[in-house]
């Protein structure tokens, strides 16, 4: 555990603030100090959490489309922030909506990916399809051994479709769940039925517990 710089502070706050699903634990892991530590610290100081989930969501979705309109093929991006001479909370807003948007790109390409794979698996079958047809017909063994190998092929492609599938499925959804991206957006009338309990959790960045669905 080494002393932090006035510049490592600025960040580790202007984050903190600027990201809801952040804690000081997190922090402390990042910049090789301890929870304690960071917390103090912010106590000091009077840190408050300013970003709001919410809008830090449907900021990196309009980035995340902008980004996959540019280039499908995105899979990385610079996640590197300048820092400023003052507390800025949007420096912490800005590196939140990045993380999500890399989250978000990243999946897009994934997805395209499986329609790939789907479509190789499927141009496979009817390959297979077609040998095998040729195959009832046909009189000399090496016909048959050759339709029975391309169907066995492309059967595992179709497996492989499908753990992958799977495995992309659920891995996205430990990843949304990980970074709170399935936060549901309240409406008008939602901030109309809250109580004024509901509405300061609303202001530090936190959906009431009433207004989120449970699977």
């Amino acid at each position: 555990m080494h002393k932090l710089s006035n510049s490592q502070w600025i960040e580790i706050r202007s984050k903190w603030q600027g990201d809801p699903s952040l804690s000081f634990s997190d922090l402390a892991r990042e910049y090789h100090t301890s929870r304690q530590v960071v917390s103090s610290k912010a106590k000091r100081e009077g840190w408050e959490k300013t970003g709001n989930i919410v809008d830090i969501n449907s900021a990196a979705k309009k980035k995340a489309d902008r980004l996959t309109l540019v280039d499908d093929n995105v899979d990385n991006l610079d996640n590197t922030t300048t820092l400023k001479s003052d507390v800025d909370a949007d420096l912490g807003f800005d590196t939140a909506v990045d993380r999500r948007c890399e989250i978000a790109v990243k999946h897009r390409n994934e997805v395209l990916s499986l329609d790939e794979m789907q479509l190789q698996a499927k141009a496979l079958f009817n390959i297979a399809l077609e040998a095998r047809m040729t195959a009832k017909t046909a009189k000399d063994a090496e016909t048959v051994k050759v339709s029975k190998a391309l169907w066995y092929q492309a059967k595992i492609a179709s497996d492989c479709v499908k753990d992958h599938v799977s495995t992309v499925k659920c891995k996205h959804e430990i990843e949304r769940k990980c970074w709170d991206m399935d936060v549901p957006e309240l409406s008008q009338h939602d901030f109309e039925s809250m109580t004024k309990a509901e509405l300061n959790e609303v202001g530090k960045g936190r959906i009431p517990a009433r207004f989120i669905k449970y699977a």
